[in-house]
């Protein structure tokens, strides 16, 4: 079942506020703790505890909850470029928001891969009411809330890096680092998803990723030692040099320091 809400015509990506938080994160805080704290430092510039409270609980810390937002503080620490985290964060958002995912792997992908140029804010809409068709989005949003809604979907894809441009939009060449790749192959593997299903996973569609740019990755991965992947006969064999994504990003942190 997807859950689909309107929360991207509330605030789109936030990149800024939330790699703010990211920043001031410490692995181990208490939420509540941390709460206090962005509350009276002012850290990310809202005027009142309450919407400082709401942001936390609404979008910061569903997209990044302690587990997350513990491996994406290490990795800030370890000076990782702002493109490669605004990827990361575009990862764990889409993770968390079944409309943005859904837009991007259901809507966007299939337009990049026809070669479409130009976007505007009539296929956001398009896409909502054709939620709203299937019976995916019951009770209907009205036309004001699908509007304000596709702006903010648009808003967050040029914000995370897939589309450039204001009114009217264009995709963007994306490229992923090898961390952010190991970071997002890493976490398919903690979620159990087979070398037979992870090159597929549409997990990648969410960078605008065809299957044979994937197996690249992977192949690139496997000379610099990140895992080791074989292809012979149509068979696809992959070993993962370690156990889970947080041993990973360790090793990553590690070999920056």
């Amino acid at each position: 079942m997807r859950h689909y809400t309107a929360n991207m015509q509330k605030g789109g990506a936030m990149v800024a506020e939330c790699m703010a938080l990211l920043r001031e994160w410490e692995p181990g805080t208490d939420p509540k703790d941390f709460a206090e704290r962005v509350i009276r430092e002012n850290v990310i510039g809202k005027t009142s505890r309450s919407r400082v409270r709401d942001f936390l609980s609404r979008i910061f810390f569903r997209r990044f909850p302690p587990p997350v937002a513990d491996l994406l503080h290490e990795l800030i620490a370890t000076g990782i470029p702002e493109r490669d985290l605004h990827q990361l964060m575009l990862y764990q958002t889409a993770l968390v928001d079944d409309l943005l995912y859904d837009f991007i792997t259901q809507h966007l992908f299939p337009l990049y891969v026809q070669g479409r140029v130009h976007l505007d804010v009539t296929d956001a809409a398009e896409f909502i009411r054709g939620l709203i068709r299937q019976g995916q989005i019951d009770p209907p949003w009205s036309e004001n809330i699908i509007t304000k809604t596709g702006r903010g979907l648009l808003a967050a894809c040029r914000d995370f890096g897939l589309l450039e441009g204001h009114g009217r939009k264009q995709f963007r060449f994306v490229s992923l680092s090898e961390p952010v790749f190991l970071y997002v192959a890493y976490s398919l593997h903690d979620r159990g998803v087979g070398a037979s299903q992870i090159f597929s996973h549409p997990d990648w569609k969410v960078f605008l990723l065809e299957e044979d740019q994937v197996e690249r990755y992977f192949l690139a991965a496997h000379q610099s030692g990140g895992l080791k992947y074989e292809a012979a006969g149509g068979i696809r064999r992959i070993d993962w040099t370690w156990n889970d994504l947080r041993t990973c990003v360790r090793r990553l942190v590690e070999g920056a320091h």
